[in-house]
């Protein structure tokens, strides 16, 4: 899964996942907010993205997405902003 990022003009709010097996990108799904320099984990079958820069500040919040629905939900805010920026 990849999410985000910044595309030379703005921040993204895109997201994608590879199969190995087809050897494809699929689109999947935007996150709810643009996100750049974020951290991305995978943890028990859902993807979080958390952080980044949004294009005028360094975030403190994440978001889940879940493969089965195609869908991001938020979750609770970190304590500090944080983001690779």
């Amino acid at each position: 899964y990849i999410c985000g990022g910044f595309n030379g003009q703005e921040c993204m709010n895109s997201a994608e996942y590879f199969d190995p097996k087809t050897n494809q990108w699929t689109m999947i799904a935007p996150m709810r907010n643009r996100r750049s320099g974020i951290g991305v984990v995978a943890y028990h079958n859902s993807i979080y993205a958390i952080g980044g820069f949004n294009g005028s500040t360094r975030m403190n919040s994440g978001e889940r997405y879940n493969p089965r629905t195609n869908t991001w939900m938020s979750i609770p805010d970190m304590y500090n902003p944080r983001s690779n920026r």
